[in-house]
């Protein structure tokens, strides 16, 4: 994003707010409760998978949060590539 659209440092250190464990744990837990909802309220068997893959996905980053770790990026993603942080 900083090519093709320049941002200031305070924008960038609002972005990096949200760049812990912790606020990713938060969403996915949130995002999979709704998943869940949906599969109960409306007794929808095809929405199960992706209830299951969030509600890992935010178990994973639990333990993340726990554990103090940050999150890795890959260059297949726009990141710098997990060679950067080993």
């Amino acid at each position: 994003m900083g090519l093709c659209c320049p941002t200031s440092a305070k924008f960038d250190n609002f972005l990096n707010q949200f760049q812990n464990s912790y606020f990713r744990a938060v969403a996915y837990i949130v995002f999979a409760v709704i998943m869940w909802l949906a599969v109960g309220v409306g007794n929808r068997t095809l929405q199960l998978i992706p209830a299951l893959i969030l509600s890992f996905g935010a178990f994973s980053y639990v333990v993340a949060a726990a554990r103090h770790q940050t999150p890795a990026s890959s260059t297949i993603t726009g990141g710098t590539g997990v060679s950067t942080i080993v």
